[in-house]
């Protein structure tokens, strides 16, 4: 697969190496909240736990912070920022 933007017109190959290696939901970002959530990326098995007190509404609308050894996430076709 490539991604076609090495910036010379010539193709570049995707890396295999990226990984999300944090991931949180901040009460900044997220006003719902009344505190921080962290979550535990466990990159082996290709999930993400996050534990505290949620509601289901709460949940709808939740704007995510993360970093990533890549350059881009996508969900589906759409890519994300964190934030």
């Amino acid at each position: 697969m490539h991604d076609g933007s090495d910036g010379d017109g010539g193709d570049t190959p995707l890396s295999s190496g990226k990984a999300i290696t944090a991931f949180s939901f901040t009460a900044a970002d997220n006003p719902q909240l009344g505190a921080n959530l962290a979550g535990t990326v466990n990159e082996a098995d290709g999930t993400i736990l996050l534990a505290g007190p949620l509601d289901l509404d709460d949940v709808a609308g939740l704007k995510a912070s993360f970093t990533t050894t890549g350059t881009q996430v996508s969900v589906g076709e759409s890519p994300r920022r964190a934030g």
